[in-house]
């Protein structure tokens, strides 16, 4: 009598009878009695078809947990925790002490702050009319400029003052060390491509982004070229170097953590839209912008999303937001500005929620959701193309019709608006108890932080795009004329 093995399993017919595994699954057969061989054909004659279904349905299971699980772990963002990104080598960071502003927005955290009293633009032995800021009603007037450098084209780009070097990035593809007591030039790097960013400074090293998609770090005292690193997209935002890492933004929607000494690419933050402006840092939490209409917060060990705020509509963010002390600020091209929560955080399917929610108000059922995170936010009725700057105790934005105002940190209340009475074309800057701002007519206006009152206009021979800094006591001025200012004073 010919016996075989039925496997219980896959109800395949296994010969011989001492077989110890089935040779279809694999399965074991050992607590199986061997049974003739027509008897076996006769039971899997009778199950075949339900047996065929009942493998294709676990599979089918198979496929959906594996589905699921992924979900999860894209979810929860389970990776960056198992496998977090590697730290930097140094703690390589761009100097911040008064008398320099060595990256974009000075500090870290892009506030656009320095403690440092603005100079007031004039030579001493003259003086300022009350109520004429330009000085046009006084025949002794005299503008202190220390130094001019012609750069024969537009010049665009915020400068960067570190030790006694001023750097800067030109739309003609050169990048420049300038001496901060002459502004005699003391090496050019020259590109065949473009730079629309404000190069940063950090120990040997000034780096400057390309266009095209390069970052590129030069030696400060030769501009020799030290590292270079290719993203491959795009680049419009200024590198921020802190902790070891140059922060950077591109077009491929990442912001992008190089290693400071080398280059190395070693963390990446995938965003939803192009990544044009600097990031705000603050130690544990980093706060950046796209294109688009959110901002993020995102844990800097492990590049982990922690807030996503959405403005929704058509409003997008104006520039980088900034971080300071517990809340994050932020403004929209609307003429709105917004303080959030830093702590605060986006759990799985939350949003999903807060749509529902939403949608439903829409319907007349329910009242508006706030969104998770809010803490105040202010509208200075106008267009608002640049971001937001931040001193100790008032945020202060620009509309481009030419309004400046002062709000108040904590309450989100208005302290005061002042009209410059011209297009304002340039990021604002806060030095000591003076604001900056440049004009499409060719001034910088000084304002007072306290009151808003004009102190002082600096005529310029063309447009001011660069935004104003102030280190060491000297006002730096780049306007599309092609000159850069050293402008100093009382």
């Amino acid at each position: 009598m010919d016996l075989v093995r039925l496997c219980p399993v896959c109800e395949h017919i296994n010969t011989p009878a001492d077989a110890s595994r089935c040779r279809s699954c694999w399965g074991f057969l050992t607590h199986t009695t061997p049974i003739p061989r027509s008897e076996a054909e006769r039971h899997v004659s009778r199950v075949r078809i339900p047996i065929w279904r009942r493998r294709y349905l676990l599979i089918a299971l198979g496929l959906i947990v594996a589905l699921v699980a992924w979900r999860a772990v894209v979810m929860f963002d389970v990776v960056p925790l198992v496998f977090p990104p590697p730290g930097p080598h140094t703690d390589a960071s761009a100097d911040v002490q008064p008398g320099n502003w060595a990256q974009v927005r000075r500090t870290a955290n892009s506030a656009g702050y320095t403690p440092e009293k603005a100079p007031v633009p004039f030579r001493r032995g003259t003086r300022v009319i009350a109520g004429d800021p330009r000085g046009t009603g006084d025949s002794r007037f005299q503008w202190d400029v220390l130094w001019t450098f012609d750069g024969k084209e537009p010049l665009t780009n915020t400068v960067a003052v570190a030790g006694h070097q001023v750097f800067l990035s030109t739309e003609g593809g050169r990048t420049l060390s300038l001496d901060r007591e002459t502004g005699r030039v003391l090496w050019e790097h020259r590109s065949p491509f473009p730079s629309s960013t404000t190069p940063a400074v950090t120990g040997d090293l000034a780096v400057t982004a390309l266009r095209p998609g390069k970052v590129v770090a030069l030696d400060r005292a030769s501009g020799n070229v030290r590292w270079e690193t290719d993203l491959g997209e795009p680049l419009f935002s200024s590198p921020v170097i802190v902790d070891g890492r140059v922060y950077i933004g591109a077009t491929d929607r990442n912001l992008h953590g190089l290693e400071a000494a080398d280059g190395e690419k070693r963390w990446k933050f995938t965003s939803d839209d192009w990544v044009n402006a600097p990031p705000s840092y603050d130690g544990d939490i980093l706060a950046m912008a796209s294109r688009s209409t959110r901002v993020e917060l995102v844990e800097t060990r492990t590049a982990r999303r922690k807030l996503i705020y959405d403005v929704r509509g058509v409003r997008k963010v104006s520039g980088g937001p900034v971080i300071q002390g517990d809340l994050v600020y932020f403004g929209t091209q609307d003429g709105t500005v917004w303080a959030i929560d830093r702590n605060a955080t986006t759990y799985p399917l939350e949003r999903a929620f807060q749509f529902i929610r939403l949608n439903l108000y829409i319907w007349g059922l329910g009242s508006l959701p706030v969104q998770k995170g809010t803490v105040w936010t202010h509208s200075v009725e106008g267009e608002m193309p640049h971001a937001p700057v931040v001193g100790p105790s008032a945020v202060f934005a620009a509309t481009s019709d030419g309004r400046v105002a002062a709000i108040d940190t904590h309450t989100g209340e208005a302290l005061w608006t002042t009209d410059v009475e011209g297009e304002i074309t340039s990021g604002l800057t806060v030095a000591g108890n003076t604001v900056l701002a440049g004009t499409g007519d060719g001034r910088v206006t000084g304002l007072d932080t306290n009151t808003g009152e004009m102190l002082w206009e600096f005529p310029t021979g063309g447009a001011v795009t660069a935004t104003p800094i102030v280190a060491g006591g000297v006002m730096y001025v780049a306007s599309q004329d092609g000159k850069l200012r050293a402008v100093a004073g009382e």
